[in-house]
């Protein structure tokens, strides 16, 4: 299985702590070096610039064309194209652009909220603790995706 994320996943399963279950679920991701330095750019939590210092041996970086898709931001236009390139299982993603232009070309995404209900799935984590965990942070999502996810998993 190959997966690539986006910088958004990435950034909030860190600062929620819960990372460490994109190895239980995925084995490996891929992640652009664009993604890599928006996590390490000034403006990205402490804990996450630390954790993009010191990669896991989980990820691997790899150079992307973020050109290829001139209406997505550099990390996702970068995700996006290595998804392509690398014939990937899924793109690890959460912004809707994105999302819509992944699937145009066939590539399955899963956003944060997903990798938590897969990981709840596996009993990596509990859900309802794990999003109580992410709506404390930054992070945004309709509450009918909640209710809609959490109903999946019953």
């Amino acid at each position: 299985m190959i997966v690539v994320s986006d910088t958004t996943p990435l950034n909030y399963l860190i600062l929620i702590r819960v990372e460490h279950v994109l190895p239980a679920l995925y084995g490996s991701v891929l992640v652009p070096s664009q993604v890599i330095q928006e996590l390490l750019a000034p403006k990205a939590p402490d804990l996450v610039r630390k954790w993009a210092n010191k990669l896991p041996d989980w990820v691997h970086v790899h150079e992307s064309d973020e050109s290829r898709f001139p209406i997505l931001y550099r990390g996702e236009a970068a995700a996006l194209a290595l998804a392509i390139d690398t014939k990937a299982t899924a793109l690890l993603a959460d912004d809707m652009e994105a999302r819509f232009a992944a699937q145009a070309v066939g590539i399955s995404v899963v956003g944060t909220v997903g990798v938590i209900a897969a990981a709840h799935r596996l009993s990596l984590i509990d859900f309802d603790t794990t999003i109580q965990a992410l709506r404390a942070s930054t992070f945004h999502v309709h509450d009918s995706v909640i209710t809609a996810v959490r109903n999946s998993l019953q």
